[in-house]
């Protein structure tokens, strides 16, 4: 995949996102219950963290370090329970400017980072793969699992 593929896709996930979620009161946005015990609100600190740390990785790849993120951590459940715990009490509007921001960072840094050492495999020794793969599996593959969640969700609202 390109980086103007994924972006592509990245913005459809988005934008369906979005309109799923649009007119939704905010009550049910913070009622448990969406994915498992978390709620919309919490899907979304969950998704925007885990696109957080791609930026920081991005980042650090470009400085020619070895990345230090949680994208490697691989008890990323306890990552996960951490970052709930962490948000659980943060505003609803808070998580909805940082779900937007968090993206524009990400396509901005994504925009500015060299094609070939995006998607040239073996570019980064602490990488099995192309740089791309990472980004795709958590920017694109996980937003998608969570909108596939979600739909069924919001369905359930208009049942």
């Amino acid at each position: 995949m390109t980086r103007d593929e994924l972006l592509q896709h990245m913005e459809q996930n988005r934008t369906e996102l979005n309109a799923l979620l649009e007119g939704v009161p905010a009550d049910a946005l913070t009622r448990p219950g969406a994915c498992g015990d978390w709620s919309v609100k919490d899907v979304l600190v969950h998704i925007s963290r885990w696109e957080a740390e791609v930026i920081k990785v991005l980042f650090q790849a470009q400085q020619g370090g070895k990345p230090q993120s949680e994208v490697f951590n691989p008890e990323y459940l306890k990552v996960n329970d951490l970052w709930h715990q962490e948000a659980k009490d943060r505003p609803l509007e808070r998580v909805l400017e940082d779900f937007s921001a968090v993206r524009m960072q990400l396509v901005r840094r994504l925009k500015d980072f060299p094609e070939k050492a995006l998607t040239k495999p073996g570019n980064y020794p602490w990488m099995k793969h192309a740089l791309i793969v990472l980004v795709q599996d958590i920017a694109l593959d996980h937003e998608q699992e969570h909108l596939e969640g979600l739909k069924i969700w919001r369905a359930s609202l208009s049942a």
